[in-house]
C-alpha cells in the first residue's frame, strides 16, 4: 500500500491500490488493457479475514485470500475524469480508473 501511495508516476501522486471489486471489474472487461497478465496474484486495498487481505488473480479476475507477509504484484491505480465511462467503486461518478505499471512486492 505504501508503494502506490509514495508513487509519482507520469506527473500524477494520487496513486493507491484498487479494492478487489475494482481489480476484478478492470480484469473482467472485454477488451481490457491488461491482456498480458503476469501469472500471479495482485494485492488489493480489501481486508479479508484475520492477518490476510485479497488479491485478484488476472487469468480468471476472481479474488482470493493471502497472508499479508505473502509476496505477490501490486497494480497501483487512480481515479480520472471521462464522460463516457460509468461509476467504479471508489472513484466519483463520470471518474474512472488509470493504473499504472506492476511490481511484485
Amino acid at each position: 500500500m505504501n508503494y502506490c501511495r509514495n508513487l509519482n508516476y507520469m506527473g500524477f501522486a494520487d496513486w493507491r491500490l484498487p479494492t478487489s471489486d475494482e481489480l476484478q471489474a478492470i480484469h473482467r472487461v472485454p477488451g481490457q488493457r491488461f491482456a498480458y497478465f503476469r501469472d500471479g496474484d495482485f494485492w488489493t486495498s480489501t481486508l479479508a479475514s484475520s492477518g490476510k487481505n485479497y488479491v485478484v488473480f488476472p487469468a480468471d479476475a476472481y479474488r482470493y485470500e493471502r497472508l499479508v507477509g505473502q509476496s505477490n504484484y501490486i497494480r497501483c491505480v487512480r481515479c480520472y475524469d471521462t464522460p463516457e465511462l460509468k461509476e467504479l467503486q471508489g472513484c466519483k461518478k463520470t471518474r474512472a480508473l488509470e493504473s499504472c505499471h506492476s511490481r511484485k512486492i
